[in-house]
């Protein structure tokens, strides 16, 4: 074991000391120094290493570094899958966020760039109010916007493709 030891150390002590010395540009290096950081890179190494062969339960040696539980004790060495999914964004609330204000719900499904979109391109259609197209224009582009909005979470939720501009499929 000492000799193994030593082997991986001093590995890790021209490995540190060659990345040293080509990227130090002309500054002084102790080989102190350059000593004590392999030392700390491979302590570090080590113990992800010996983490990852052991059980942290029972200390008995693992046949399979990859297994979820021990053979020895059944204690779990990796956490369980969990059933809570995180990205989970409800429609409904999308969809009243971008009747409250056009974008809003496209931001809250986590697509800023679409969100800001939308409320730009809601704000041009409220200024060509003074041509009168955005009477029209205005309602249809907040009906649209809710409409995507409510579409693009529950898109997310079944965990398909919610990347076009218009989501109304």
């Amino acid at each position: 074991m000492r000799r193994a030891w030593c082997k991986t150390h001093d590995t890790c002590f021209h490995f540190v000391y060659m990345c040293v010395e080509r990227e130090s540009c002309g500054f002084f290096f102790n080989i102190d120094i350059i000593r004590k950081l392999s030392k700390c890179i491979f302590i570090i190494f080590y113990i992800l290493l010996i983490m990852a062969i052991y059980c942290p339960d029972c200390g008995k040696e693992l046949i399979n570094s990859n297994a979820e539980i021990c053979p020895n004790c059944g204690g779990r060495l990796k956490p369980a899958p969990s059933t809570v999914l995180l990205n989970q964004k409800n429609p409904i609330v999308s969809a009243v966020l971008s009747a409250i204000v056009v974008g809003l719900g496209q931001i809250y499904n986590g697509q800023l760039g679409k969100g800001v979109a939308y409320f730009i391109i809601g704000v041009i259609c409220g200024i060509l109010i003074l041509v009168l197209v955005g009477i029209i224009l205005v309602p249809i582009w907040w009906v649209v916007g809710i409409v995507d909005a409510y579409k693009t979470a529950v898109l997310i939720n079944a965990n398909k493709d919610a990347s076009k501009f218009f989501n109304f499929s």
